[in-house]
C-alpha cells in the first residue's frame, strides 16, 4: 500500500509539472508578454504570485494571437502546431482522470462514453489506468485536483477555434464587389478549414469531458454563442462555394469544377452533422444550386450551342434560299451544301458528347449527395396498429422522451435497449445519419405511446437533439438502419413505398423541390431534342446525308434515354407517388419520338438487337417496370404497347427479341490470321452442311416464334378502381408485370396451365388460364 501511495504521489506530481510546463510553453507561443496586464490574462501555475485565471480571462490573448496569425501565418498550421504541443499531455491527464469502473455491467453501460484511444495509445498508456487520480486510493490521500489546469490546457484549442470563427463571422464581401476565382478559392479554403477545425475541437472537447463526467450533458458545455457563430460561418462557406462555382462555370474549367464540388460536399456533409440545423442548410443550398448548375451547364449550353450551329450553317434555310458561288474552288453548289451539312452535324455530335459528359458528372454528384442525405426507407402499415405492435414487441422497445408534444414514436431494437446505445441511435436519427449498428422505426402515430405495453427506455436528450426530433417526418413509417427491411422481417405488415428517403421533414421538403425542378429541366431538354429533329428534317431525303442525320439523332436520343433513366431512379425511389404520372408520360413521349425516327430510318431487319438500338430497348425495358406502368392510363398503355411492337417490327422484323440468335462474338472481333489461312480453313468446312445447319436453326426459330405469337404481353394492375366487371369481359386488359408464356403444361375442365417467364423479375412462373362463362346461371322456379 505504501508503494501504491508513493506511485500515486509521483504520478500526481509529474502530471502537475507537465501541465504547468505546457501552460508556460503555450504562453510563449501566444506571445503573452505583448499583451497589457499579461499576469491577469494568463495563468502562471506553481508560481508564488499567480493569479486565478480561466479560459474566459485569457480570451484577449487568443484574440490578439488569432488576429496576428490570420495576417501573417495562417491559422491552420498554427492550430496544428498548438495541438502538437499539448496533445500528449492532454491524453495522459485524461486517462488519469477517468472515473473508476466498479463492475462489468458498469463498464458495459459506459462503453459509449469512455475515452476513445487508438491502438498505439492503448499500448503506450495502458499501465496508467492502474494509477488513476480518481481511484479510492487517490481520494484517501486527498491530493489537490488537477482539473482546473487540465481544463485550461484542454480548452485552448476550442478557444482558438472560437476566435477564428468570430473573425470569419464578422467579415463579409463588400456590396457590389466582384471577386475573382483565386480570391473566392482562398475564402472557401479558409472558411472550410475554420469550420472543420471548430467541429473537430468541439467534438474532442465534448468527448473528453463526457468521459471524465459521464453524467454531464454535452449540450451545456459549448455556449450558444459558439454554436451560432459556427452556424453563421458554415452558411457563409456554402455561399462562397456557390459564387466560386458560378465563376468557374463561366470560365469553362468544368473538370476542376466537378472535382472541387465533390470534395467540398464530403467536407460540408461531415461538418453539417455536428452543427445545429447544419444538415437543413446544406440540403437547402444543394437543392437550390444543383438545378441552377444543370440549367446553366446542360440546358442553356444545349440551346445556345444548337442555335449557333443552326444559324452558322443555315440548317433551317430552304434550298431556294441558299446562294453559293458555283465557281468557288471548282465546287458546285450541291457539293458545297453537303460539305456545310457534314460540318454542321459534326458540330452537333460534339455538343451532344459534351452534354452527355456534363450531365453524367452532375448526376454522379447528385447520386453521392442523395446517398448521404437519404437515411431511411418509407413504409405504410397494411394491418391495424394493434396487430403491428404485437408483431414488433419481441424485437423492439419504445423510447420515451418525456414530452407529450412529440408527434412521432420511436422504436429501437431490443439489442440496443441499453441507455448508452439508445442515446447513440437517437442522436444519429436526430443528426440525419445512418447509425453504425442497430435499427430504428419512426411511427407517425402518437397513440402508439399509450398502446405500447412492453419494454421502454427513458432518455433525457439535449435541447438541440430534441429540437431535431420534432422535425421528423409524420407522413410515412421510417425505418432507419443497416438491415432494417420491414417488408421481409414482418411479411404482410408493411408495404415499401419509398425505397430511399430522408427521415427529416425539412430535408425531404428540399429534396421534393429538387425533384420537381429536375423534371422541368429534363422537359426542356426533351423540347430541345424535338427542335433538333425538326431542324434536320429537311435533310432526311438526301441519300448522302442520311447516315449523318440518323447518327446525330440517335446520339441525341441516347442522351435523352440516359437522363430520363436517372430522373426515374431519383424520383422513383422517393417521390413516385407525387410525380409518377408526369415522369412516365415524358418517358412515353421520348419513346414515341424515337419510334418515329426509326420509321424514317427504315433499318434493315436484324436477327438481334443492333448496338445503336440497345440504349432505347434498355430504356423501354426500364420504363415498363410495374411501378411505372401502373401510373399510365389505359390509352397511354396501349400507345406504349403499340410503339414497342412497332419498334420491334421495324428493327427485328418478324423475329422475337427473346428467341433471336445472339450475335456471334467472332464477327465483332478483328482476326490476326491472314487471308490465306482463313481461306484454307474455310475449305475444310462443307458449304452444304453449313447451309443445312442454318436452315434448321431458322426453321426452329420460326417455329418458336409462331408458337409464342398467339400469347399476348400483359401487365398486372394494382389499383382497386381497375377491378371492374368489364375488365374480365375485355381480353385486352393486361397486368403490372410483363410475362411471356413458354409452353403448355396441362389442361382440363379446371382450365389450362402454362409455363411462363416473368420478364421483369427474370424468373419462371406458372400461369393458369380459366375460361369464364357468364351464360351458365340458371334460375329454378319451384311451384
Amino acid at each position: 500500500q505504501l508503494l501504491d501511495k508513493v506511485t500515486l504521489l509521483v504520478t500526481w506530481l509529474n502530471t502537475v509539472e507537465d501541465l504547468a510546463s505546457k501552460i508556460t510553453q503555450l504562453g510563449t507561443v501566444f506571445e503573452v508578454s505583448r499583451v497589457p496586464d499579461a499576469e491577469k490574462h494568463w495563468p502562471r501555475p506553481l508560481h508564488s504570485s499567480s493569479w486565478s485565471v480561466g479560459l474566459r480571462d485569457a480570451r484577449p490573448v487568443f484574440k490578439a494571437f488569432v488576429k496576428r496569425c490570420l495576417l501573417l501565418r495562417g491559422m491552420k498550421r498554427v492550430v496544428a502546431r498548438v495541438w502538437e504541443v499539448c496533445e500528449r499531455t492532454i491524453m495522459k491527464t485524461a486517462i488519469l482522470l477517468q472515473p473508476p469502473i466498479a463492475s462489468y455491467a458498469h463498464a458495459a453501460s459506459r462503453q459509449r462514453t469512455m475515452l476513445r484511444l487508438t491502438s498505439v495509445q492503448m499500448e503506450r498508456y495502458s499501465e496508467m489506468f492502474n494509477y488513476t487520480l480518481t481511484s479510492e486510493k487517490a481520494k484517501a490521500i486527498r491530493l489537490p485536483s488537477v482539473g482546473p489546469m487540465f481544463i485550461f490546457v484542454l480548452g485552448v484549442r476550442l478557444e482558438l477555434a472560437r476566435e477564428w470563427l468570430s473573425v470569419r463571422s464578422k467579415w463579409k464581401i463588400p456590396d457590389g464587389a466582384e471577386m475573382d476565382i483565386l480570391t473566392m478559392d482562398t475564402l472557401i479554403e479558409d472558411c472550410r478549414d475554420c469550420v472543420d477545425e471548430a467541429v473537430r475541437a468541439k467534438l474532442f472537447f465534448l468527448d473528453v469531458i463526457q468521459s471524465i463526467c459521464p453524467k454531464g450533458k454535452k449540450g451545456k458545455l459549448c455556449t450558444a454563442d459558439f454554436e451560432n457563430t459556427l452556424k453563421d460561418v458554415f452558411e457563409k462557406y456554402l455561399g462562397y462555394v456557390e459564387r466560386w462555382c458560378d465563376s468557374v462555370a463561366q470560365s469553362g474549367d468544368l473538370g476542376r469544377l466537378f472535382t472541387r464540388l465533390e470534395e467540398e460536399w464530403r467536407t460540408a456533409f461531415q461538418c453539417s452533422l455536428h452543427i445545429h440545423s447544419g444538415l437543413d442548410m446544406l440540403a437547402s443550398s444543394f437543392c437550390t444550386y444543383f438545378p441552377h448548375l444543370l440549367d446553366e451547364l446542360v440546358v442553356k449550353f444545349w440551346e445556345t450551342s444548337m442555335e449557333k450551329i443552326t444559324e452558322k450553317h443555315g440548317v433551317r434555310e430552304l434550298e431556294d434560299e441558299r446562294s453559293f458561288d458555283e465557281t468557288d474552288n471548282g465546287y458546285d453548289s450541291q457539293t458545297r451544301e453537303q460539305t456545310t451539312m457534314f460540318t454542321a452535324f459534326r458540330a452537333y455530335n460534339s455538343v451532344i458528347r459534351e452534354v452527355k459528359e456534363r450531365s453524367a458528372r452532375l448526376v454522379a454528384l447528385l447520386r453521392g449527395a442523395l446517398a448521404d442525405l437519404h437515411d431511411a426507407s418509407g413504409y405504410v402499415m397494411t394491418q391495424p396498429l394493434e396487430d403491428v405492435l404485437a408483431a414488433l414487441r419481441p424485437d423492439y422497445c419504445l423510447v420515451d422522451f418525456g414530452e407529450e408534444s412529440v408527434a412521432v414514436c420511436v422504436l429501437i431494437d431490443s439489442a440496443s435497449a441499453d441507455k448508452a446505445l439508445a442515446q447513440d441511435l437517437v442522436t444519429a436519427l436526430a443528426e440525419g445519419r445512418k447509425p453504425d449498428s442497430g435499427r430504428i422505426i419512426v411511427f407517425p402515430k402518437q397513440e402508439l405511446r399509450w398502446l405500447w405495453n412492453y419494454r421502454r427506455v427513458n432518455l433525457t436528450l439535449e435541447e438541440s437533439v430534441m429540437e431535431n426530433i420534432h422535425y421528423l417526418r409524420t407522413d410515412v413509417v421510417c425505418a432507419v438502419g443497416v438491415d432494417c427491411k420491414l417488408e421481409k422481417r414482418y411479411v404482410g405488415m408493411f408495404e415499401l413505398i419509398l425505397t430511399s428517403c430522408s427521415s427529416h421533414h425539412n430535408v425531404d421538403r428540399e429534396l421534393r423541390k429538387l425533384a420537381e425542378a429536375f423534371l422541368e429541366l429534363t422537359d426542356s431538354l426533351a423540347r430541345g431534342i424535338t427542335a433538333l429533329c425538326s431542324d434536320v428534317q429537311r435533310t432526311y431525303d438526301s441519300i448522302k446525308m442520311r447516315d449523318s442525320v440518323h447518327w446525330t439523332l440517335i446520339q441525341a436520343f441516347n442522351f435523352a434515354f440516359q437522363l430520363h433513366r436517372e430522373v426515374c431512379r431519383y424520383v422513383g425511389d422517393s417521390y413516385l407517388a407525387d410525380f409518377g404520372m408526369q415522369l412516365v408520360s415524358r418517358g412515353l413521349d421520348v419513346i414515341h419520338q424515337w419510334k418515329e425516327l426509326v420509321a424514317v430510318m427504315k433499318p434493315q431487319p436484324s436477327p438481334h438487337i443492333p448496338l445503336w438500338a440497345s440504349h432505347a430497348f434498355n430504356f423501354i425495358h426500364f420504363l415498363t417496370d410495374p411501378k411505372y406502368t401502373e401510373y399510365l392510363l389505359d390509352y397511354q398503355f396501349q400507345v406504349l404497347k403499340s410503339d414497342v411492337e412497332e419498334c420491334k417490327r421495324l428493327i427485328l422484323g418478324d423475329k422475337d427479341a427473346v428467341t433471336t440468335t445472339p450475335r456471334s462474338r467472332s464477327s465483332t472481333m478483328s482476326s490476326r490470321k491472314t487471308s490465306d489461312e482463313i481461306t484454307s480453313k474455310m475449305k475444310k468446312v462443307s458449304l452444304e452442311s453449313r447451309r443445312a445447319r442454318l436452315e434448321a436453326a431458322a426453321l426452329e426459330t420460326d417455329a418458336k416464334v409462331a408458337k409464342r405469337s398467339a400469347y399476348p404481353m400483359g401487365r398486372v394492375v394494382t389499383r382497386k378502381q381497375e377491378f371492374k366487371m368489364e375488365n374480365y369481359a375485355d381480353p385486352s386488359k393486361t397486368a403490372p408485370f410483363k410475362y411471356q408464356i413458354l409452353e403448355k403444361l396441362a389442361g382440363g375442365t379446371f382450365g389450362t396451365v402454362y409455363k411462363a417467364l416473368n420478364v421483369d423479375a427474370q424468373c419462371v412462373i406458372a400461369v393458369k388460364e380459366i375460361r369464364v362463362r357468364r351464360d351458365v346461371l340458371k334460375v329454378s322456379v319451384h311451384n
